[in-house]
């Protein structure tokens, strides 16, 4: 494969997670990782940046065409001309993104999901593909790519933690329907903000749950050809804490960790 795809670039720029994560990878490995994140990151955040939900789906329409493109050999995006190199060297076949963009589009235009199973399987499909991705790119084992996919589903699970407030605001929810009646709520408390004791409970209890989850997938994970998604979930550990501290007045922010305590995290698990 040529590994000609620039790291860093706009995707994993200097100080961003998805930096630190690759940065202590070999350097045989990273424009290759880049190049994964880079067309995740690039699909997964169609439905965020994109306001008008008829914007979005025409933009992820012209991304799963250029996919179709690409393996034609008439790919223009720089990302979508290099993907079919990655997966020839990996072994897998021409669909592996098609489940990643199903659960794109339902992002577009979402429903509450009805359980917690809903969520998980969400999760291995949209960030789960990332990491099971990387670890291919890595070399990893079949028991390797089982541990990515949980560590995926990890990572996910901070992100709709970490992105609540937005998402509320944006009318997004991904808090579960059995969650919320779990705590006597209802979707208008969330989005309204309101029963503040209940939510501010409902918040800790899952910042708990995940933190100990972390634990026990953590204790059964190695670098190796785990390592940027160990470092990634690493990074995310210590994001989590400072999630868990912060209870319902994470409704009202965007919790960031600075370029220093990235590296660190990082950096112990290179």
């Amino acid at each position: 494969m040529d590994d000609s795809h620039p790291f860093p670039d706009e995707f994993s720029p200097v100080g961003s997670s998805y930096y630190y994560a690759i940065r202590f990878s070999p350097r045989r490995l990273r424009s290759r990782l880049a190049l994964a994140a880079a067309l995740y990151l690039a699909i997964r955040r169609i439905p965020v940046q994109c306001a008008d939900p008829a914007v979005a789906q025409e933009k992820l329409a012209w991304w799963r065409e250029e996919l179709n493109r690409s393996h034609r050999g008439e790919a223009a995006h720089p990302v979508a001309r290099r993907y079919p190199q990655l997966l020839s060297s990996l072994g897998l076949s021409e669909d592996y993104a098609d489940s990643f963009l199903s659960r794109v589009e339902w992002e577009i235009t979402p429903t509450i999901p009805a359980d917690w199973v809903a969520v998980e399987n969400h999760a291995r499909d949209t960030t789960g593909f990332l990491t099971e991705l990387l670890t291919r790119i890595g070399g990893g084992s079949n028991d390797q790519l089982r541990v990515a996919q949980e560590l995926g589903c990890f990572l996910h699970h901070v992100e709709v933690l970490r992105n609540l407030g937005r998402d509320l605001r944006t009318k997004r929810c991904y808090v579960p329907l059995e969650e919320q009646r779990r705590f006597g709520l209802a979707p208008a408390d969330l989005l309204g903000l309101k029963t503040r004791s209940e939510l501010d409970q409902m918040l800790r209890e899952r910042a708990k749950a995940l933190e100990s989850r972390y634990r026990q997938i953590s204790a059964v994970s190695t670098t190796s050809a785990l390592g940027p998604v160990v470092r990634l979930s690493a990074i995310a550990a210590v994001l989590l804490q400072e999630l868990s501290r912060e209870g319902i007045d994470l409704l009202r922010q965007h919790t960031s960790l600075t370029p220093v305590r990235k590296f660190w995290a990082a950096w112990r698990h290179r």
